[in-house]
């Protein structure tokens, strides 16, 4: 099990790649130890390469997230290995692989599965019920228009209603019906 600060922070990391802040997204992978503290310096490049990868790495012509194929995601961003300084710790390989192996038996038996779908009700859940600061500011960060600071009502309604098919679900594994709007 991962430590509470590291499943903060890659709880905090999904929310910027909801919201497609791939800088962001590039902090907090060198936050989790995926990118040398170095690496911070090269931040908008970085970003331009997790963008291109997360966009590979969808199943859908529109590119959505919630088309995201989290096999194509590992294969996509071993490829951006080459350009960036990614490594991935040892306390993520199981957990990945692990991720990936799931991903494949759920598409088996339905070829409609989206892991993150799957996933979100558990975020949801995280962002609403933990008191972290990491994950509060994560939370506001997902419901309110970083450039405007108005309030995204589609996605805040989204939000609690998922909240409520996780809790609904007893285990946080509801079906998610609104989702992070894309």
């Amino acid at each position: 099990e991962l430590p509470s600060p590291r499943r903060a922070q890659l709880i905090a990391s999904i929310v910027h790649l909801i919201n497609r802040d791939y800088t962001a997204l590039a902090v907090d992978l060198e936050q989790l130890g995926f990118l040398p503290p170095e690496s911070r310096a090269n931040a908008v490049f970085i970003a331009e390469l997790l963008e291109n990868a997360f966009r590979n790495a969808s199943t859908s012509s529109e590119k959505k997230l919630s088309s995201l194929s989290f096999s194509a995601l590992t294969s996509s961003l071993s490829g951006l290995a080459r350009e960036a300084p990614i490594r991935i710790p040892a306390y993520y390989v199981l957990i990945i692989r692990s991720l990936a192996i799931l991903e494949g038996i759920a598409l088996g038996f339905d070829p409609n599965f989206k892991i993150v779908d799957a996933a979100y009700p558990f975020v949801v859940q995280r962002l609403l019920s933990t008191p972290d600061p990491v994950l509060l500011d994560a939370g506001r960060q997902l419901i309110v228009d970083q450039n405007s600071g108005l309030i995204k009502w589609s996605r805040l309604e989204s939000l609690l209603s998922d909240a409520g098919s996780a809790s609904t679900a007893g285990d946080g594994g509801g079906r998610r019906r609104g989702g992070a709007k894309e």
